[in-house]
């Protein structure tokens, strides 16, 4: 086959195998699908190619002859081996290559005389059996071959940049669909619903924009409805909110989740709310024992984030204001356990800003927690001054927890703390993380350490 041919062929290879892994086709690596795709007829002076490597092809061709060895999968495994390097730095680029080298060879394939794909054995593979029905070099049946292909790969170009899952439940728009998209996003996207369906009980059309908080079960969504002020159960499941007609998720901005616990025993449930971050979107799942009685409205179109049960109350994606109803104050809780959950953005920083500060904070809010074996209060969390100073970019300061008190919470002290001091921390957690030595750097250095730490 001719070099426009072996492009044509290798880039739909590339736009086929990426959209079956979710990796979308970049410049790079399609320039390297192309190289793959020319480099077995490097051993002809004739081709594309071994004109430009001549005379390197003139002497492969004198030893192998064209469609020789150099046409076999030992060639491409050789290739495989010697590209090692480029794998390291990037395995899709290097995949790409071989991709463009294994696509020349089957498509060669389709030529009268084959190729020797089991090389060192002189069996050549050909593809019709009938050499009546193969391809000859440069004819009219290899031009609209070429075009043929050339299609495909135009049209297959939207599906790689989707990703060949995402492009079927673009088609479907059913909720299994939009289930498995959320599970492969949920932890680094905020993942947008557009729903159009209606309401179970009062049979009302809606349709909208959500955010997907989570999995109800199999069949079902919890989203939110930011215009409403409501979360929602959205799927088949006879006990949804709304049963949607067509739904399909989409990507929205990049977020970081931050998740920990909380355990309340013998005290009152407004205690909970002290371990609420101020900062971004927070839901409480949990369940507490109480044998206080406790009444709520209920809106049967609506998602009940607060379940009660005899002696029991299940929060289910509850916020600070669902628990307004309730005098949270009186509310004597004999023991829960909660897991809240926060919803941070993650910005875009400027240079000599202190990256991730949000992330910082909680990790060093589950360094103080490891260090006192209790939860620590938010004031560890949220306080504006937890990174104290950090001008010289070389001994960032950290305002550290006063000594565990009666509840284990964090209040400041007023003295700022070297964050060399975090080390043993750090160290008992992680070993020997930073080897012995006190840390001096940035914020940026140290971000990455707690989190391995933690």
């Amino acid at each position: 086959m001719t070099a426009p041919t072996h492009t044509s062929f290798g880039i739909l290879s590339l736009l086929s195998i990426g959209a079956m892994m979710g990796r979308p086709a970049t410049l790079p690596a399609v320039g390297l699908v192309t190289i793959g795709a020319l480099l077995p007829d490097i051993d002809t002076a004739q081709s594309t190619i071994g004109r430009l490597l001549f005379p390197l092809s003139a002497w492969l061709e004198r030893r192998l002859g064209h469609r020789g060895a150099v046409h076999s999968l030992f060639a491409l495994m050789v290739l495989g081996f010697a590209t090692v390097p480029l794998a390291m730095s990037n395995r899709w680029w290097w995949m790409a290559l071989l991709i463009g080298f294994g696509s020349h060879l089957l498509l060669d394939t389709l030529n009268k005389e084959g190729v020797p794909l089991f090389y060192p054995s002189r069996v050549r593979a050909v593809m019709p059996r009938s050499q009546r029905w193969r391809i000859a070099v440069g004819s009219k049946a290899e031009m609209i071959l070429m075009t043929v292909v050339s299609i495909f790969a135009l049209l297959l170009l939207p599906i790689n940049r989707a990703g060949l899952f995402q492009s079927l439940h673009a088609l479907l728009k059913d909720i299994h669909s939009a289930i498995a998209d959320y599970r492969a996003w949920e932890n680094a996207y905020r993942v947008i619903a557009d729903v159009e369906g209606g309401l179970n009980i009062s049979q009302q059309p809606i349709a909208g924009a959500f955010e997907v908080l989570g999995v109800e079960n199999a069949n079902s969504l919890v989203v939110f409805d930011e215009t409403r002020d409501a979360l929602y159960t959205v799927g088949t499941d006879a006990n949804a909110n709304i049963y949607p007609k067509r739904i399909l998720c989409r990507k929205g901005e990049p977020i970081q989740v931050i998740t920990h616990k909380v355990h309340l025993e013998n005290e009152l449930l407004g205690n909970l709310l002290d371990h609420l971050p101020k900062e971004g979107q927070t839901f409480i799942k949990g369940t507490l024992k109480t044998t206080d009685r406790v009444i709520l409205p209920k809106d049967p179109d609506h998602y009940d984030t607060i379940q009660l049960g005899i002696n029991e109350m299940n929060l289910q994606y509850a916020r600070a204001r669902d628990l307004e109803p309730l005098d949270v104050r009186t509310i004597f809780v004999i023991a829960g356990d909660f897991y809240i959950r926060t919803i941070l953005p993650v910005r875009h920083l400027q240079t000599g800003e202190v990256e991730h500060q949000a992330t910082v904070r909680i990790l060093l809010l589950k360094l103080a927690e490891h260090r006192h074996k209790k939860p620590v209060a938010t004031p560890l969390l949220i306080a504006p001054p937890v990174i104290a100073a950090c001008a010289d970019e070389t001994s960032c300061q950290f305002r550290q927890p006063v000594a565990e008190n009666d509840t284990g919470a964090g209040a400041f002290s007023q003295a700022p703390v070297d964050a060399r001091n975090l080390r043993s921390n750090v160290y008992a957690l992680k070993g020997r993380l930073f080897a012995g030595k006190d840390f001096q750097g940035s914020v940026q250095d140290l971000a990455p350490m707690l989190k391995k730490a933690v």
